[in-house]
């Protein structure tokens, strides 16, 4: 690791036990494919064929020869017991009788048994390992109980990829159980607590299925890495990878082309940060933060690498942007009533906000587009719409519907540095 990204991570105050401390836990769909298909394989007893085999070190290669002498031993008994415990007690080491049986050394025996004694099963107990014939309708018990522990296993490990496969509608969020996501601290303590959570978490995925765009800034190398933790190895090809992306997600915004097309004319800077700050002194589209949530309203304070932070100005210079190129490559002679001026509204008059390009967003953020100045606004809520604000020609009040041809020239184009293409076509 270099040194300078050593003192940007120590300058943001990056702590590297966090991710295993609190870290959220995630699971790729191929991932969890190999999950299923190692236990699949252990509970049907199927022995790992290359497991033994690769195994070259004197010591281990030792254990496994005297545990194998041992069940042959046993098996060889005209009177015996009906299992074999097998425990540290078996050897000699006086390191090995205090600490018993370390996970590989417990590994070794049990793939030792499906290989050599497949009419034999082994178990974990308590400091040993038991040997006994195998019994259909025990061993089928204790392949239940285990894919009960496996999959509510597998449900908490996933993580965070739940909230991926909502947003791009996939079946998996619809089996699963967020009350696995708790702990036994964490977990709510009583039956209504626990109704109630299932109750959000409706609504949470009602909300994931309406249409996703995914809006970021120089977003392509975040796409690659989006893919590798939650879908798995990357595709072979290029074009492969744009035909996976764009399934996923049909319109993708990067404000980065957005700011290098307007850049050609006004030279615009293009890192987020400077976007943020050369354009919040644009009248028109007003953005404004809830008075509840005020923590990055201001635009001279910087949380640099805060999420909630950089997700709040990828929507600022989004919102500003579009409205600004949307003004530039709109035609000179426009309709009556074009969606992209302001009405007046007078000062007692109700009127609905004419403007095609507010539809699907009022939709999605659940908002009111029939305003007025006399009309109540919830507790806390900032006014959008002004008294006497001057009407502006130039530049829409909102940013252009996901739907207009707008998109079909500015979205699915992402900046690719580097390259002699430069940008990449979903």
């Amino acid at each position: 690791m270099q040194s300078s990204s050593v003192a940007f991570l120590q300058v943001h105050g990056f702590q590297i036990e966090k991710p295993f401390t609190i870290g959220v836990p995630y699971l790729s769909h191929y991932e969890e494919v190999l999950a299923r298909a190692e236990e699949s394989r252990i509970n049907g007893n199927i022995p790992n064929p290359d497991f033994l085999s690769r195994i070259f070190d004197p010591a281990q290669l030792a254990f496994i020869t005297k545990i194998k002498a041992t069940i042959t031993e046993w098996l060889g008994m005209e009177e015996k017991p009906n299992f074999l415990n097998i425990g540290p007690d078996y050897f000699d080491h006086a390191r090995q009788l205090s600490r018993g049986f370390t996970l590989i050394e417990r590994q070794f025996i049990h793939e030792l048994v499906k290989a050599e004694f497949p009419h034999l099963a082994s178990h974990n107990l308590t400091g040993y390992v038991r040997v006994n014939f195998r019994d259909t309708h025990r061993e089928a018990a204790i392949a239940k109980y285990n894919a009960g522990i496996f999959e509510a296993t597998l449900q908490r490990q996933i993580g965070l990829r739940y909230l991926f496969d909502g947003m791009i509608h996939s079946d998996g969020l619809e089996n699963f159980n967020i009350l696995s996501c708790f702990t036994r601290k964490t977990a709510p303590k009583t039956h209504g607590d626990q109704q109630r959570v299932v109750e959000q978490f409706k609504e949470v995925k009602e909300k994931l299925r309406r249409p996703t765009v995914l809006v970021g800034h120089n977003v392509f190398t975040d796409l690659v890495n989006f893919y590798a933790c939650f879908i798995g190895p990357l595709p072979a090809t290029v074009e492969g990878f744009q035909k996976d992306i764009h399934s996923f997600f049909p319109l993708i915004i990067d404000t980065k082309y957005l700011a290098a097309q307007l850049g050609k004319t006004s030279g615009l800077r293009s890192s987020l940060t400077g976007l943020d700050l050369e354009l919040k002194d644009m009248p028109l589209p007003r953005v404004e933060c809830h008075a509840h949530h005020l923590r990055y309203s201001c635009h001279e304070q910087f949380f640099g690498h805060e999420a909630g932070f950089d997700s709040c100005i990828t929507a600022r210079v989004l919102i500003r942007l579009s409205a600004k190129l949307e003004a530039l490559n709109r035609p000179e002679t426009q309709p009556e009533k074009s969606g992209g001026d302001l009405i007046d509204f007078g000062e007692d008059t109700d009127a609905e906000i004419v403007n095609p390009y507010s539809r699907e967003l009022a939709e999605v953020f659940g908002i009111d587009l029939s305003l007025s100045n006399t009309q109540s606004k919830p507790d806390g809520m900032l006014n959008p719409v002004g008294n006497n604000r001057p009407i502006n020609t130039q530049i829409s009040d909102f940013i252009p519907g996901f739907e207009t041809p707008f998109w079909q020239s500015y979205g699915n184009r992402l900046m690719v540095n580097g390259t002699i293409e430069h940008v990449c076509h979903l």
